[in-house]
This record gives structure tokens, sequence and C-alpha cells, in this order.
């Protein structure tokens, strides 16, 4: 190189110093980053977009013969080569290991059928149909062999039961020779509505003492295309149940459920025992009916000895005891619930008779002999 030359180079060096030239080094590679990380965020964004794009209405009849670059909605590719122009509807062409066809659709699959061509020669090719449930993980549902001739053409059906959940499908290639696909029928599964019947639907216990034993009823439960899961069982206040859940995967045989009463305290207790899950789009109830009244002790007094004691419940009634050992050989007139010392009030009220009959109970409550020399 000659000194002219070199004066020449020199002249168009762009920096003038070292530090100079890293700086504006460091710029670019800073550019370059942000690049990068924008071509990261297109690709996400168009894997994003396959996923996330507009569903295909079920039931679909698709053909492709405006080929790969205008797919109806729906449906995406991945690999596949230039078109078979000449082939029509079998324009799709795959003619690479784990080239594929993708579909969303919206509703729950019931049968796939598709049909191929045979166009790259008679090695036997094979499609991997996968489902998925969000678009990202996908699981192998049936393996078709695309087996035959040059120009033969393969129609596949699925015969497997698909997943209800399923909304993404693949057509995943696995090379033999090339094939043109052409058409697409998926039709819509008739989801089964889950049901659940009950035997009865009510069950009474009717009006009963506080603290008595009550028999405990039994009603039965069976259902159909109930979900995989447990059924819930709840009672409400006043009532137990033998099972609180069930666990159900489709149908359900009949299973005895046993409801408890609890006579503990006195109350009104109406309400439902409910029943939910297993796909059941509302939850499933069994009335109970029971009235617990309270019980009031009743004592019988005959000259300062208590001579027996009984109950009654709220509102009932109750008829004095026999009294065998009277004493002096007095007769009783009847019974008082008042009484001051040795003397009945004068304000309190006399049941006249000694099997004396006392209605309308309303609490404890204690009565006294009257002699017939008191009652006169």
């Amino acid at each position: 190189m000659t000194s002219s030359t070199t004066r020449a180079f020199m002249a168009k060096k762009p920096f003038a110093t070292a530090s100079a030239f890293m700086a504006k080094t460091n710029q670019l590679l800073s550019t370059m980053a942000r690049l990068r990380l924008l071509l990261v965020m297109f690709v996400t964004l168009s894997v994003s977009a396959e996923v996330l794009g507009a569903a295909a209405t079920l039931p679909v009849d698709y053909s492709f013969a405006n080929g790969k670059n205008s797919l109806p909605t729906g449906v995406s590719q991945s690999g596949l080569g230039s078109d078979y122009d000449s082939h029509s509807p079998y324009l799709l062409k795959f003619d690479s290991d784990n080239d594929y066809l993708q579909i969303q659709v919206d509703a729950a699959v019931d049968k796939i059928i598709f049909a191929v061509k045979m166009i790259g020669g008679n090695s036997t090719s094979y499609f991997q149909l996968q489902g998925s449930s969000d678009g990202n993980t996908y699981t192998d549902i049936q393996k078709f062999e695309i087996k035959g001739k040059q120009n033969d053409i393969k129609n596949c059906t699925t015969t497997v039961v698909i997943n209800s959940s399923y909304r993404y499908f693949r057509f995943v290639f696995d090379k033999g020779s090339n094939v043109g696909f052409g058409k697409l029928k998926i039709t819509k599964a008739t989801v089964a509505t889950p049901t659940l019947t009950v035997t009865p639907t009510s069950l009474a216990f009717g009006t009963v003492e506080k603290g008595s034993t009550v028999a405990a009823k039994t009603f039965s439960i069976s259902g159909s295309n109930l979900t995989s899961g447990n059924l819930s069982i709840s009672a409400p206040t006043g009532y137990s149940v033998s099972r609180t859940s069930v666990s159900v995967n489709g149908t359900l045989s009949s299973t005895d459920i046993t409801v408890t009463p609890n006579t503990s305290t006195a109350g009104t207790y109406n309400g439902n025992i409910t029943i939910s899950g297993g796909g059941l789009t509302s939850d499933v109830k069994v009335e109970v009916k029971m009235t617990v009244l309270e019980t009031y002790t009743i004592t019988w007094i005959v000259d300062g000895e208590t001579k027996h004691t009984n109950s009654a419940t709220y509102g009932g009634s109750v008829t004095a005891p026999n009294v065998d050992e009277i004493p002096c050989g007095d007769v009783i007139a009847g019974w008082t619930d008042a009484k001051n010392g040795e003397y009945i009030h004068e304000t309190s009220t006399l049941y006249e008779g000694a099997k004396a009959n006392i209605t309308n109970i309303t609490s404890d409550i204690t009565f006294y002999a009257v002699f017939a020399d008191y009652a006169d």
C-alpha cells in the first residue's frame, strides 16, 4: 500500500479515538439486542394469534381448493409446501415430517372426517390426529395410515370417543410419500345433560316431642351423564345424612341416603336436603319437614308428698293420676296449680274431679290435691 493510499484510508476513518469506536460499537450492540427482543415478541404474538384466532363454528365442511394461503376460518398450518394446483381440492401439500394442519372449533366434537390424495408415490404415510383443550398441550387421539398407490384418495374417519373438552386439533404428518390434503368435515357432539333422580322427593317426620327418638327415613339417588367427581349432599339444621358425598363418573346406580332427625331442641324444622356437583346445572332437593314440641314436667302432690310425675307437650293435656294412698281417708275433690302454705289461694283454679283432665299445658307445672273439705 502506497503512502498516498494510506493517507486516503486514514482520511476516511470515522472514529477519532478508540473510545469513540467502542461507544459506537456498544450503541450498535444495544440496538441489535432491542431488535432481537422485538423479533421474539413478534414470534410470540404470531403463535398466540394462531391459538387465539377465530374458532370455526361446528359443524364444518371444508374444502381447501384455495390453497394454504387462503385457509378457512379457524384453520392454520405449519411447514406445508407449495400448493398442488393441479390436484384440486387436494392442494395442501404435506411433504415433510411434522408438517401439520390445525383447526380451532367452538364446541365439543363427535366425528372428524378428512380426505387425502397420494401424490408423491406409493410409500406409506401416517397422520397423527392430536387434540388440546388450551391450544398448548396436545394429546394423541388416533393415528391414520395412508397406504396405496399413486393418486389414490383415502377417506379417514375417527373411530374413538373424542374428549369433549378438546377445542384444538392437529393433523401431524409422518412422511412416506407426499400427500395432498383436500377435505375436512367435523361434526358437533351432542352433549348429554347430566340428570339426577331422587325418590321420594320429600320426607315428613311429623310432630314429635323434644328428646324423643324418631325413626330415620331413606331416599335414593340415581343419575346419568354425570361428570367425573363427587356429588355433595348437605342437610339443613335439625337433620343429618348418612353420606355427605358420593363419587360419580357417568352413570350412578341407585344409592340410598339415610336421613336422621335431631329432636334435642324444640322448633319447626322445614327445609331441603341439597345435592350438587356432577355437572348438574342446578341443585337437586329433597324436602324435609318436622315439628319438635317442647315437653314439660307435670308434678302431682298430695298432702305435701309428690305422688306422681309425668310430661306433656306444648299446648297438650294431662289427666290426673290415680292416687292409691290418701291420708286420713280424705277424698280428693280436684286439683289446683296454686297453693299458699296449707291453703289454696282464693284466686286459684280448681280442676274438679280426682281424674281431672287439664288442657293447654304451656310450662312446667305442679298440681296440688284438693280435698273435699277444702273444696266446699
